[in-house]
């Protein structure tokens, strides 16, 4: 298994890169996202990889990080997807936009994914919400709410609430908008506080 690659592009396509390890090139599919940068010939490259291996092909697949190549792996486990529509998937949302999509349950989006129709999308949002959405998002919002959170509870303690009672409010708003916007979050704060 080759889990990862660093090396020079030395050719790029429509759907593929040819990364070039120590004189080694090896195609690799990546998603939009790598495709669409501004990574140019010859700039050196990090990629975390998939290899899937079936009966009449070997094929590598590559993202940018940890995250995308574990939600890719998990997308191959669904009936239906096989890796060029699971590359379709994380080339339209990165892995945290996909988290949300699944934690909210929006189908809409997921039939906007060429392969995707209504039938898989359900079964995406079925089977991905525990094993990835939820994980992905809420460590997203453990990391990123963190500031945002002690903000929230300095304005609310400058309004007079006190300190203790201002952070529980804060963090079942968190809970309740997902989302580390801090306007938001102090909103649906003070709407605790209120209570």
């Amino acid at each position: 298994m080759i889990y990862s690659l660093n090396g020079l592009i030395n050719h790029k396509s429509k759907n593929f890169i040819v990364v070039d390890v120590n004189g080694i090139g090896y195609i690799v599919f990546v998603t939009d996202d790598i495709l669409n940068s501004d990574l140019n010939i010859n700039d050196r490259i990090n990629l975390y990889t998939y290899m899937c291996v079936r009966e009449n092909d070997i094929s590598l697949y590559g993202f940018k990080n940890f995250d995308e190549r574990e939600f890719f792996s998990i997308l191959l486990n669904i009936s239906g997807i096989g890796p060029k529509t699971a590359l379709a998937v994380l080339s339209k949302y990165d892995s945290i936009k996909l988290s949300r999509i699944l934690v909210e349950k929006d189908i809409e989006s997921l039939v906007k994914i060429p392969g995707i129709g209504r039938k898989t999308a359900e079964r995406m949002i079925l089977e991905l919400k525990e094993k990835a959405g939820i994980n992905l998002y809420n460590r997203e919002l453990d990391i990123n709410s963190e500031c945002d959170m002690e903000n929230v509870v300095k304005v609310l303690c400058e309004l007079g609430c006190s300190s203790q009672d201002a952070k529980k409010a804060v963090q079942t708003a968190i809970q309740t908008v997902k989302t580390n916007d801090f306007e938001e979050i102090l909103s649906e704060s003070l709407k605790f506080i209120k209570k």
